[in-house]
């Protein structure tokens, strides 16, 4: 018998996992992801409503990769669009070129034997004359 039979939650949870592990350490963005992913739900969506575009046993495995591809891209995009630092405005992107930082203490420090660990909050940052709102803890 086949394993994957007995399991079918983690057969769907994998590609979601993959898509996350891939989104952290190989972070990018493409401009039409969100129109793949809607593209991707409506072929799967019309493959399981619509009873004369069943796949046929051989062709089967095509509704399986396209449902993983589906659950991968998914989870890639939304680790993207909820991760802070891959935000257009964080401010690790300013950090060469910045002269004064506008932030919070976040959090209470940590006072360590030599050294205070802090959680700030950044705002904004200076560049030239110009303050660029910006967003992130550091």
């Amino acid at each position: 018998m086949n394993i994957w039979n007995q399991a079918p939650f983690v057969r769907l949870l994998l590609p979601f996992i993959a898509g996350i592990i891939t989104a952290v350490y190989l972070p990018f963005q493409f401009e039409y992801s969100l129109y793949i992913i809607i593209a991707l739900i409506i072929i799967v969506a019309l493959l399981i409503l619509i009873p004369k575009l069943n796949i046929s046993y051989r062709r089967s495995w095509w509704f399986g990769l396209l449902v993983n591809t589906t659950l991968f891209v998914f989870a890639f995009q939304l680790t993207i669009f909820k991760t802070e630092k891959f935000k257009p405005n964080h401010f690790s992107k300013f950090v060469d070129s910045t002269q004064y930082v506008y932030a919070r203490v976040a959090e209470s420090y940590l006072e360590k034997e030599k050294s205070l660990k802090a959680v700030v909050e950044v705002f904004a940052v200076k560049q030239g004359n110009v303050w660029k709102h910006t967003c992130g803890k550091g």
